[in-house]
């Protein structure tokens, strides 16, 4: 018997290869109330549940509508309650052990919870939905004129909207 041969090159990786781990469990350092020091917490990431995925989208579509900003770092500055708020949610946590969180645990919890409910956002959100929400974006960026003068000066770039990549 003959054996078979790949003649294709192979295939450079992209961002879709890449697998974050997905861990139940994560120690995560919050800040004491007082601000003497930090303290260790155990933070479970799971699926969502149809009651909190619905709490979450609905805070953080209420503050996509009334946004100014076309951007997500701008979103996040403008709106950083509903964002404890939807994390302190999807965490089973209080909203005041999610402000006390440093930004960088923030980010991994969220990209942590993101990752645990991947196919199911998948099955949630539709292609048109997703084109809706895009849409949304774009509409509400267009309608924003900044009061003070700043805003964009340029055409975005792909630096503009590149995600960073875990470190392997």
């Amino acid at each position: 018997m003959a054996e078979q041969t790949n003649t294709e090159a192979p295939r450079a990786r992209t961002a879709a290869d890449i697998e974050f781990p997905v861990a139940t469990r994560y120690k995560a350092m919050v800040e004491r109330e007082d601000g003497s020091g930090w303290d260790p917490i155990d933070v479970e990431v799971h699926e969502l549940t149809t009651s909190r995925f619905v709490r979450i989208i609905n805070i953080l579509s209420k503050a996509l509508r009334s946004s100014e900003s076309g951007d997500i770092l701008g979103f996040i500055s403008e709106h950083p309650e509903e964002i404890n708020q939807a994390l302190a949610i999807a965490l089973s946590q209080d909203v005041s052990v999610v402000e006390r969180l440093p930004w960088s645990q923030s980010v991994q919890l969220a990209l942590a919870v993101y990752e645990a409910n991947r196919e199911s956002f998948a099955r949630r959100l539709s292609s048109g939905s997703l084109a809706s929400i895009t849409t949304m974006l774009a509409a509400g960026a267009q309608e924003a004129t900044p009061t003070n003068g700043a805003g964009r000066t340029s055409e975005p770039t792909s630096a503009d909207t590149a995600t960073a990549s875990p470190a392997s």
